[in-house]
């Protein structure tokens, strides 16, 4: 009787696939309008460009280079509101008179992010750039689409 019960325990543990829940991932459709490095103003804010990148390209004004390191999938076991349960974007800054990285970091999709180093580099001082906001990332595709604060 106890081989029943422990067979029947252990087959209704692996049945329950545990406390994660998977939800099929809605991946975004590709943006329709990006602007690049062309500045502008919306809402009150100043918007140093957006841009559409895949995994492992980059782009650059000349004095600053951002490049996708890589694309992170959201973790189905993280709580509801935590930086784990988003895709998230693996960002690198680069210097470019001297290809220093400057900060590589993770962002997360419908998050911003001020961008600041420990060393004390001022990125609005030295690029006009202070913050990135990723709109989306396709992870299927292998983009993300993210914007350029200052």
């Amino acid at each position: 009787m106890k081989t029943i019960s422990f067979l029947a325990l252990v087959m209704l543990s692996l049945s329950t696939g545990g406390c994660c829940t998977y939800e099929p991932r809605v991946e975004p459709a590709y943006p329709q309008s990006i602007s690049g490095w062309k500045e502008r103003s919306e809402r009150g804010v100043r918007i140093r460009g957006d841009f559409v990148l895949k995994k492992g390209d980059s782009t650059d004004n000349g004095k600053i280079q951002v490049k996708i390191i890589d694309l992170i999938p959201p973790d189905p076991c993280a709580e509801a509101a935590a930086f784990q349960s988003h895709a998230r974007a693996r960002i690198q800054f680069v210097r470019l008179s001297d290809n220093k990285v400057l900060l590589d970091d993770l962002f997360a999709t419908r998050g911003t992010g001020t961008l600041s180093t420990t060393e004390g580099t001022d990125f609005y001082e030295e690029f006009g750039v202070s913050v990135i906001y990723i709109y989306d990332i396709n992870l299927k595709d292998g983009w993300a689409y993210f914007e350029l604060r200052g």
